[in-house]
């Protein structure tokens, strides 16, 4: 499985408001693994 995406941020280039509760969950299919650069 080859391939890539893109994480994406509301408000970007814009900071979080205060007190943004944010998290993100990446996910991979079993057997394979998932590369942040």
């Amino acid at each position: 499985m080859n391939g890539s995406s893109s994480i994406r941020s509301p408000n970007y280039p814009e900071p979080y408001p205060n007190q943004a509760d944010c998290s993100w969950i990446v996910k991979a299919p079993a057997g394979h693994y998932v590369n942040a650069r």
